[in-house]
């Protein structure tokens, strides 16, 4: 109830991703200088960005192993082969792996909440909790996941990018992700984002129908 929610002043949908954030227990400096073991119950964005961060470290693990990485990748593709993500990259990911939450508390007491299991994204979760295991497949935890990914993408004005996506089960839906560095907006714009880059929607959706009925 006490952390930041959207949505921006230009109607983006903030935040952009959820972490555990509230009565974590941290180090805590004594004031002194010296070397202290003392913990503290603290809250807040400072609490979620370390595991958000460390999400984001194994998410470069994980594409950076080489033994790792070989063990898991696709031999059928022509690049399979261990990599350093981009930062846009690794964004996606994290979004990518966002689980949708329950509620959001309105008051300290939280005896008025907000029911936001059917409303992701929005302005209160974003795009969810971070969930590596809704995206990274690994053996023996979520067996029939697939991933693929496309790093640093050239997409000049005017143009368009088609991927062909062979939609065969139902054990995990198709979730698509794109994301960007954004260059920072000058002045005060009434629009801060500079790069409008979007999916059809739509056009996913009939898509993965059409395939669906082809594989029938």
């Amino acid at each position: 109830y006490f952390s930041s929610n959207g949505p921006t002043y230009d109607n983006r949908i903030k935040p952009d991703i959820c972490a555990p954030g509230m009565a974590l227990e941290s180090a805590s400096a004594d004031g002194s200088g010296g070397s202290s073991c003392k913990t503290n119950v603290k809250q807040g964005t400072s609490m979620a960005c370390p595991s958000a961060a460390g999400a984001a470290a194994l998410i470069h693990d994980y594409f950076q192993n080489k033994n790792f990485w070989k063990k898991y990748c696709d031999k059928s593709y022509k690049w399979c082969q261990s990599f350093t993500p981009s930062g846009p990259l690794t964004k996606a990911v994290l979004l990518h792996s966002g689980s949708t939450m329950d509620y959001y508390w309105l008051t300290k007491n939280s005896k008025r909440n907000v029911d936001i299991s059917n409303t992701m994204p929005d302005h209160f979760q974003g795009y969810g909790r971070i969930s590596l295991a809704n995206v990274l497949p690994l053996e023996g935890v979520n067996d029939g996941l697939d991933l693929f990914v496309l790093d640093l993408a050239i997409l000049n004005q005017k143009t368009n990018m088609f991927i062909d996506v062979d939609v065969d089960g139902d054990n995990f839906p198709l979730k698509i992700t794109i994301a960007w560095y954004d260059p920072p907006a000058s002045g005060k714009p009434a629009k801060a984002l500079i790069h409008n880059l979007d999916f059809f929607r739509m056009y996913f959706i009939l898509l993965s129908r059409t395939l669906s009925s082809i594989s029938e």
